[in-house]
């Protein structure tokens, strides 16, 4: 059975709605592909955190693990080799490893060490360890000065007598 419209003004308005849907389509694309592209680009930023995170707490571990760590804070890239204590540079090193291994920049991170002795005649003290490194991104560069920054605290596993 062939379709027979009733009026010509029906008839046109048929013709006329051709390449509405082609239209419709372009007007959309840019927001499909937009919210794909940021969706990949928020996933990326996120495992980079998780990253960062995973980094920094394997570095707080191995820095409460260590007989000897010197109260105040280190930070890798700022302070002069010279004057970075000795158990403070085995961290910072375990560190840029790390770092290296997850193809982060260690030249562009910034990583601190500290042990921390709380005030109030407390009898624990921490390891901390803090990294900060840019985000790699996948597509847009332009968002490479946003900084992910993780931190990590643990008991320091020695007292003052057992050192």
């Amino acid at each position: 059975m062939i379709f027979k419209p009733q009026s010509k003004s029906t008839f046109k308005l048929a013709r006329s709605e051709r390449g509405t849907a082609m239209l419709e389509f372009g007007a959309i694309l840019p927001i499909i592909v937009l919210m794909l592209i940021s969706t990949v680009e928020i996933g990326n930023a996120i495992n980079q955190y998780l990253t960062v995170s995973r980094i920094s707490y394997e570095a707080t571990r191995y820095a409460a693990s260590l007989a000897g760590l010197e109260p105040g804070t280190t930070v890798l890239n700022e302070t002069p080799p010279s004057a970075i204590p000795e158990f403070h540079a085995k961290v910072l090193s375990r560190v840029s490893r790390l770092l290296q291994d997850y193809q982060f920049s260690a030249l562009r991170a910034r990583v601190e060490v500290s042990l921390i002795e709380p005030t109030g005649g407390a009898t624990y003290r921490l390891a901390k360890v803090e990294v900060m490194v840019p985000v790699r991104p996948i597509i847009f560069d332009q968002y490479s000065w946003i900084n992910l920054r993780a931190s990590s605290w643990a008991p320091y596993l020695y007292l003052n007598s057992e050192i």
